[in-house]
């Protein structure tokens, strides 16, 4: 993936998975205020959030809108939700991982 040279944004990407369905997964840049992605694995969300994030990136810049500041070394966190279908509608459960980044 090809970050925006600026820096790197700590990144939040969560698979919704479902008995009967595809998972779907979700990727977004919590500090962009609605920079995010949706895909059908988690490189083509991270994929997608790279598109979104230098639209983002473009936009605030041709606006005169504040960029927040980068992170070098960035946070990632995986979120897992698993949906099974049950009578009374979804139950859901859920698993958190974080990717904390290696200093150099």
């Amino acid at each position: 993936m090809d970050f925006d040279s600026d820096g790197y944004f700590d990144t939040l990407v969560v698979e919704e998975a479902r008995t009967a369905q595809p998972s779907t997964w979700f990727a977004v840049h919590p500090a962009l205020t609605g920079c995010h992605a949706i895909g059908s694995s988690v490189e083509d969300a991270l994929d997608s959030l790279e598109r979104s994030r230098n639209a983002w990136l473009s936009w605030a810049r041709d606006h005169g809108v504040s960029i927040p500041p980068t992170r070098e070394h960035p946070s990632i966190v995986i979120q897992y939700a698993i949906r099974s279908d049950v009578a009374h509608g979804d139950e859901i459960s859920s698993e958190v991982e974080t990717v904390e980044p290696q200093a150099a």
